[in-house]
């Protein structure tokens, strides 16, 4: 009895997501005495503190509404299927490689951050002096993969390349990219199993290398341990956002504190933009969930994260993101020193790439992706994630 218990509590306990007022939503439960489920859930219906009872097959909210019970798993499944995707449409929205023009435009800014927010020197070995984009295919610009690039990067065997989860729309690339890459004889491996972009950086610390890297720019230039710096900066695939969230009634009183990850898009933000520099001061965390901290924010304190991780708290009247805080960050490719003098490989690579990637702009098709029980399950943790 006592076990049967345990086991209930324990399941309970576990992240769970559940159609509230026709909206999902996640968050953790806790079991009462009394045996009422209670706690604080987010997702796309927002946040809200619920108590929930098992009815046979209704769930009672706290309004007095009975709603279908429906498996935790098809729930969960359901709410980070609906934030990939939008996650995926997003990230091909702000290519930074339509054409070479814009891709080199962008690659420039991208290498001018870290240099501004003084992580790197502007001579530092991650931001290499040779520029690869002259050197790519004119057709991959069009969607169209270059023959010549596919015989370079079968010629060089096993291709390793790491990625974060929260890369939705490279990984997608990927995935649909499978049949091609078997019927062409090239042999590229792929690892996402990172939440988020600081997360591969520490994971690369120890591992075998991969040759590419797909990484979000500010945690990839803070970093310095040896692995991190055996890479250098390709090019920028694209951009992200990022804002402030803060309580929507501030009585007109300025941000004075903001809560964000060191070496984060956020933290390079503070560094680049001299009025969030000079203003604010920077509480330092370490990925909790936001839901946390936006219940405890003053009117005069701010939460500095990744675009996609506060747009289900804008449900909630009380707060608002604070639009004269965005901030976009890179994604950029690199490559490992070990192929620096192999320069036809590395311009075989960002040639295909590029190319299926322009190719998913025209027509884009995340299914493959999000049918990934183990994407969806990286992906979920980045969702509950502070970054």
């Amino acid at each position: 009895m006592a076990n049967r218990d345990a086991n209930q509590s324990d399941k309970l306990a576990e992240v769970m997501t559940y159609v509230a007022y026709s909206a999902p939503i996640v968050g953790t439960l806790s079991q009462t005495p009394a045996g009422l489920a209670v706690g604080t859930v987010v997702g796309l219906g927002g946040l809200a503190s619920v108590s929930i009872a098992r009815r046979s097959d209704a769930l009672l909210t706290a309004g007095g509404k009975l709603i279908p019970w429906i498996s935790q798993e098809a729930r969960v499944r359901k709410a980070v299927r609906a934030h990939a995707r939008q996650k995926f449409r997003e990230d091909l929205h702000y290519s930074c490689v339509p054409t070479p023009m814009v891709a080199e435009t962008e690659r420039n800014a991208s290498r001018y951050r870290p240099v501004i927010s003084r992580s790197l020197r502007s001579n530092d070995a991650r931001l290499p002096k040779t520029n690869p984009i002259p050197k790519l295919a004119g057709s991959i610009w069009s969607g169209v993969a270059d023959k010549a690039a596919i015989r370079v990067l079968r010629d060089f065997g096993k291709i390793r390349v790491f990625l974060p989860s929260t890369s939705v729309a490279a990984l997608a690339v990927f995935f649909n990219a499978k049949k091609f890459f078997v019927d062409h004889g090239l042999d590229i491996e792929i690892q996402y199993n990172a939440p988020w972009g600081l997360d591969l950086v520490r994971k690369m610390e120890g591992n075998a290398p991969a040759h590419f890297v797909f990484t979000v720019d500010a945690p990839f230039f803070a970093a310095t341990t040896k692995e991190v710096r055996s890479f250098r900066h390709a090019i920028a695939l694209h951009k992200d956002g990022n804002a402030i969230l803060r309580k929507a009634k501030f009585g007109g009183r300025r941000l004075k504190r903001v809560h964000l990850v060191s070496e984060s898009t956020a933290w390079e933000a503070t560094k680049v933009r001299k009025d969030l520099a000079f203003a604010l001061d920077k509480k330092e965390t370490e990925f909790p969930g936001i839901h946390r901290l936006a219940d405890q924010l003053d009117a005069d304190e701010g939460i500095y994260a990744w675009r996609p991780m506060l747009l289900p708290h804008l449900a909630r009247k009380d707060l608002v993101i604070d639009t004269s805080t965005i901030y976009e960050s890179y994604r950029s490719i690199a490559f490992h020193k070990s192929i620096t003098r192999q320069p036809k490989v590395i311009a075989a690579f960002l040639s295909l790439y590029i190319a299926l990637w322009n190719r998913e702009v025209r027509c884009p098709s995340p299914d493959a992706l999000l049918d990934d029980d183990e994407f969806l399950s990286y992906f979920q943790v980045s969702l509950a994630s502070f970054g």
